[in-house]
């Protein structure tokens, strides 16, 4: 870690590093942030696939892959013996190494998932900070009720990636030392993508050109709602549309397999293309071929695969699931008041009758501050005036 006196030290806490949302949102960030603020380690339980791409001068440590059986058995021993002597001082002996090995002024916690850290920082004497990208539904991957209060109380001070984050932690009691830091991504190189041809991106995909093509972004889940994405599809095609539909995304979960099933049934699979997971070019040439960007979550905190579409140029309609109406304005593109079926199909017909033009001067404006350079600016400023250096 870069150890100049006016680097604020920092130890950065996140699951995996991999492709989820928030851990986008956190690299971003930590891409962007001028060099002359903080100085930074990244931390994970399980080393993902996005940490080798962290600047050089970014130290990573990897949990579980880089402590070996022999240590982990030794910290075991440790752990226990620690717990039973004085358990109201306990915290993890790996963490406890980390803290001597990297002396931080602060450790950042990414997610509301790991009440651990901050427990440990502050019998550690380590203020923490936690930035929360969940909703509601997310708190069911929080194991106790003594974990979810303890990541509301605890912390320094709480980052929320929109509004609709912020006001859950309100809800739950967290009443100061709270800010906004939008999930971002870097804008500047989507909106100046070159023209591509999308018959070539069509033609690959084999998907008529002569149909409008709809697409969906993410994780195949229930909180996705892929089961209104097919009813809307049927809904379409039930009314003579030409019309297609692409979800990009990992589907090989019982969910999905659920979801194809029920297209099947429906007998409108010919209608519906589940492509997969697709990374760099190949995921931007996938989205580039869609006509329209259809979101139909029950919750999205933010939603960047949205403002993604937006910054290519999509038409978007998306359900009133959080977050996502931070980014799409009335200027921007549809946000329906409702999952309501005749609701959503009514938007999109309006989208694909050239009824709902976006202003596309306001837009440009608007998505400004989603940036990873203003987030970054943003965040590193709101973290030195919360942790001073005396």
């Amino acid at each position: 870690m870069n150890q100049g006196p006016d680097l604020l030290k920092t130890i950065i806490f996140s699951p995996s590093y991999r492709r989820f949302g928030s851990e986008i949102a956190l690299m971003n960030l930590m891409k962007n942030v001028p060099k002359d603020r903080l100085s930074m380690v990244a931390v994970s339980r399980f080393g993902g696939e996005m940490l080798p791409s962290l600047p050089s001068s970014i130290p990573t440590f990897c949990y579980e892959k880089e402590r070996s059986l022999m240590i982990r058995g030794r910290d075991r021993i440790a752990n226990y013996l620690s717990k039973k002597t004085n358990p109201e001082k306990y915290a993890p002996a790996w963490l406890k190494k980390l803290a001597r090995d990297f002396p931080s002024d602060l450790w950042y916690v990414n997610t509301i998932v790991q009440p651990d850290l901050a427990r440990a920082g502050k019998q550690l004497g380590i203020r923490s900070v936690l930035h929360v990208h969940e909703l509601e539904l997310a708190l069911q991957w929080v194991q106790r009720e003594e974990d979810l209060l303890d990541m509301v109380n605890i912390p320094h001070l709480v980052l929320s990636c929109s509004m609709a984050a912020q006001q859950m932690m309100k809800h739950l009691g967290r009443k100061e030392r709270m800010e906004v830091v939008y999930e971002s991504i870097e804008i500047e190189p989507l909106i100046n993508r070159p023209q591509r041809a999308m018959k070539l991106s069509r033609k690959k995909l084999g998907i008529p050109e002569d149909r409008y093509l709809w697409v969906s972004s993410g994780y195949v889940c229930s909180r996705k709602n892929p089961v209104l994405f097919i009813r809307i599809a049927e809904e379409l095609l039930k009314q003579g549309y030409p019309v297609h539909f692409m979800w990009v995304g990992s589907f090989s979960t019982p969910y999905g397999y659920y979801a194809q099933r029920l297209a099947e049934s429906l007998n409108i699979s010919d209608r519906i293309t589940w492509v997969g997971e697709k990374k760099g070019e190949e995921y931007w040439e996938t989205i580039e071929a869609a006509d329209g960007f259809l979101l139909t979550s029950n919750q999205e905190s933010f939603s960047v695969v949205t403002l993604e579409a937006v910054c290519l140029g999509k038409p978007v309609v998306v359900s009133p699931c959080g977050g996502v109406t931070e980014i799409v304005e009335d200027f921007v593109g549809i946000v329906t008041k409702s999952w309501g079926l005749r609701e959503m199909v009514s938007s999109m017909v309006k989208v694909m009758g050239g009824k709902y033009p976006r202003d596309e001067e306001k837009t440009a404006q608007h998505i400004k501050q989603f940036d990873s350079s203003v987030q970054a600016d943003r965040w590193s400023k709101i973290l030195l005036e919360y942790f001073k250096k005396e």
